[in-house]
């Protein structure tokens, strides 16, 4: 993804737009089948904090149905810091660190996990390192 410079002029259109956003229009946006609709819902509903999209959004980073969508996921995930937040990532990094062959969001789940709850993270390190042992430019500290 590119990462375009914003100038104030682009943040007060941002902070303009930000306050038309509904918790109606992050769901439609969840429920397109394009990454960039959900990648964009998942950043409103982290800013807006609608905690109440945890299930929704947790189940479509499950489900990993879309590319590129994961990292928007996981993000707004750690910003809700929610039970069930925590209960998604888990069962993402349960299913996924266990399919090597699928180079998709583990890295993002794992560091918001790691954000929401360092002990739960920590019962993962063993899988983790298992899943990276190939692939040698996987590193969590980027």
């Amino acid at each position: 993804m590119v990462n375009l410079p914003a100038d104030d002029s682009k943040m007060n259109e941002f902070a303009v737009a930000s306050k038309e956003i509904t918790i109606d229009v992050v769901k439609n946006l969840l429920g397109d089948f394009n990454w960039r609709p959900r990648v964009t819902a998942a950043y409103f509903a982290a800013i807006k904090n609608y905690k109440e999209l945890d299930d929704l959004i947790g189940r479509h980073l499950v489900k990993s149905e879309v590319t590129y969508a994961g990292f928007g996921y996981c993000l707004a995930l750690a910003i809700f810091a929610t039970d069930n937040s925590k209960d998604y990532l888990k069962r993402y990094l349960d299913y996924y660190l266990d399919r090597k062959e699928l180079y998709f969001d583990q890295a993002h789940a794992f560091c918001a996990l790691e954000y929401l709850d360092k002990d739960l993270a920590a019962e993962f390190i063993v899988k983790w390192n298992s899943f990276i042992s190939d692939k040698p430019y996987w590193n969590l500290e980027k």
